[in-house]
């Protein structure tokens, strides 16, 4: 997972989902999970599983290859909020991407 900001007010970012350790980052959207804007994104990774919750779902890569099985689950506007105030989404088991 790799996510870059930038802008002079930091107002762009863009998250993927990838298998590559590249650090290289130009987002490949036939081979990468690829979410535009400044939500937060939070995954767990259960067995074989990568769930992944946002609130804008990302179209599936063509190419994406990986022994994992990726679910995107959306968020309500509330949902979202309910994660990050006071960092519930950690009380569910999730991970967030990107700083804290």
């Amino acid at each position: 997972m790799k996510q870059m900001t930038w802008g002079l007010t930091g107002d762009k970012q863009v998250s993927v989902i990838s298998n590559s350790d590249s650090a290289n980052f130009i987002p490949q959207r036939s081979r990468e999970y690829v979410y535009e804007g400044l939500s937060d994104i939070y995954y767990k990774l259960q067995h074989d599983t990568l769930f992944i919750y946002t609130p804008t779902i990302a179209p599936v890569p063509q190419y994406f290859r990986t022994p994992y099985k990726v679910i995107q689950i959306k968020l309500s506007n509330p949902e979202a909020i309910d994660l990050f105030v006071n960092h519930e989404y950690k009380k569910k088991g999730l991970t967030k991407i990107g700083p804290e």
